[in-house]
C-alpha cells in the first residue's frame, strides 16, 4: 500500500483534491442561485409522468445558465423537470402543477425568441420557442383558471 502512495505526488494529489472541492462548491452555488432546491422542496417530483419529452430546451433557471442539463416533460397535470445524471447534485426532480406555472415575458434577438416563466414564485426558467409551443396550451388554461378564481 505504501508503494502506491509513494508513486503519487503529494502536491499533485492536493491540487486534484482542491479542484474536486472547487467543482462541488461551484455546483452548490449554481444550484442555489437557480432555485432548484427550493423548487424541489415545494413541488417534489413523483416519478416520471407520461407526456411530451422536451430535452435541452431550458436555457436558464434564474441567472444560472443550464447548458442542456434539464429535461422537461409536459404532462396533462403539470410540468416535470429533472436534471441529467451528471448535474443532479442538489437538483432533485420537481413536478409543478399547471396553476403554478405563469408566463412572464419574452425576448427576441437576431430572429431567436426566448420565454421566461414563473414556477410557483420560486424559480424563473427561460425556455426556447420549441419548449414554449409544447406548454402553451396548458399555460393558457392555468392562467385563465387563476384569473377566474380571483374574481
Amino acid at each position: 500500500m505504501l508503494d502506491v502512495l509513494d508513486t503519487i505526488s503529494c502536491p499533485a494529489f492536493l491540487w486534484l483534491y482542491g479542484l474536486f472541492c472547487l467543482g462541488i462548491l461551484v455546483l452548490l452555488f449554481y444550484s442555489e442561485i437557480s432555485g432548484w432546491p427550493a423548487l424541489a422542496k415545494e413541488f417534489p417530483g413523483r416519478g416520471q409522468p407520461e407526456g411530451i419529452l422536451v430535452s435541452g430546451q431550458i436555457l436558464a433557471m434564474g441567472v444560472a445558465r443550464e447548458f442542456a442539463k434539464t429535461t422537461m416533460i409536459v404532462a396533462p397535470d403539470g410540468l416535470y423537470l429533472s436534471s441529467i445524471v451528471f448535474a443532479r447534485f442538489r437538483r432533485l426532480e420537481a413536478f409543478i402543477p399547471w396553476p403554478q406555472v405563469r408566463y412572464l415575458s419574452d425576448r427576441r434577438y437576431l430572429g431567436a425568441r426566448w420565454h421566461k416563466l414563473d414556477l410557483g414564485g420560486i424559480a424563473s426558467p427561460t425556455i426556447s420557442e420549441d419548449a414554449y409551443h409544447a406548454i402553451e396550451p396548458y399555460i393558457s388554461r392555468s392562467q385563465a383558471a387563476a384569473s377566474f378564481e380571483r374574481r
